[in-house]
């Protein structure tokens, strides 16, 4: 159903801005176009309880989560994770700022593809991206907009061609899941810009390690092989790869490994045994164990409520 905002928690606005009280649950998708002047402001003292992404059309907006501050330029996309205190407005030397916005519930599959990108406090900025680029994540962003207000049955309705406002909507039923499904392929044209843009700083040799082991989870990965691949020691590899990922390479492989199994579990008939094999698990033991640990599902579970 229509609403005129994002949904928001204890907010302070600047100026009189009509806003939904609560803040949107974990689960809910909200979906909207704001052009905004000078004195616009938002603020979550505790965060929002969803993923929130904004991408600057026009003007520019500045937003501030946890620690991070980041100037939403036009062709820069903000990325913000759930639970930490933000606030973000018009950036008084621009004046006006023409974002698109969604709160949605991310995926963890969606989540991995933005580990290349530099990030603190759950904060990701995507810069630099050209205005065809821009044009093509708004255009989808309308599809998203446009799902939102499909009622389950007929052709979902046309994304609107309009470059003003467009109030959020909640999407609900299969509204909502169709939406869903339309944040995602948002998502990965957004992750596929920036890593085709020079946003992405980490090693070289650290992305190599990583689309290794991606391409291939189910194979016998140790640190030796893997530093071996990319010319250096073991450790050598070891300490450059925790200090730009912020975790054990070993630890990583296991995600990777978990995630590819995530993928298998939603798109294959396999059983579980076979997903652990193929996942680069010995033991279907402990492949459940740490499947639970990650996802906070057993792998039979996580299959029959289709998540990923």
């Amino acid at each position: 159903m229509p609403v005129n905002a994002e949904g928001v928690g204890p907010v302070q606005p600047l100026k009189r801005v009509e806003r939904r009280s609560d803040d949107p649950g974990a689960g809910e998708l909200i979906v909207g176009r704001f052009a905004e002047s000078a004195g616009y402001q938002m603020a979550r003292p505790a965060g929002a309880r969803s993923w929130l992404l904004m991408l600057t059309e026009a003007g520019g907006g500045h937003v501030r989560q946890g620690r991070r501050s980041i100037q939403a330029r036009p062709g820069a996309a903000v990325l913000l994770g759930p639970g930490v205190p933000h606030r973000y407005g018009t950036d008084p030397a621009a004046r006006t700022w023409r974002f698109w916005w969604a709160h949605f519930p991310m995926d963890p599959l969606w989540h991995a593809w933005f580990e290349p990108f530099v990030h603190e406090d759950d904060a990701y900025l995507i810069e630099g991206l050209s205005a065809a680029v821009v044009e093509g994540l708004s255009d989808q962003f309308a599809r998203v907009h446009a799902a939102a207000r499909w009622p389950g049955y007929g052709l979902p309705p046309l994304a609107a061609a309009s470059h003003g406002a467009l109030g959020g909507l909640v999407a609900a039923g299969a509204a909502a899941d169709l939406a869903v499904l339309q944040i995602g392929a948002l998502l990965r044209l957004l992750a596929a810009a920036g890593r085709s843009g020079a946003t992405s700083t980490i090693d070289e040799r650290v992305g190599r390690v990583t689309a290794l082991v991606s391409a291939d989870p189910s194979a016998a990965h140790s640190i030796e092989t893997l530093a071996a691949a990319v010319g250096l020691s073991g450790s050598r590899l070891s300490h450059l790869f925790a200090e730009q990922r912020g975790r054990p390479l070993m630890s990583e492989v296991r995600r990777i490994r978990l995630l590819h199994a995530a993928r298998l579990l939603q798109a294959t008939g396999l059983s579980v045994g076979e997903v652990a094999r193929a996942s680069g698990f010995v033991s279907p033991y402990h492949f459940s164990r740490s499947f639970r640990a990650e996802f906070g599902l057993a792998p039979t579970v996580f299959r029959r409520l289709g998540l990923d």
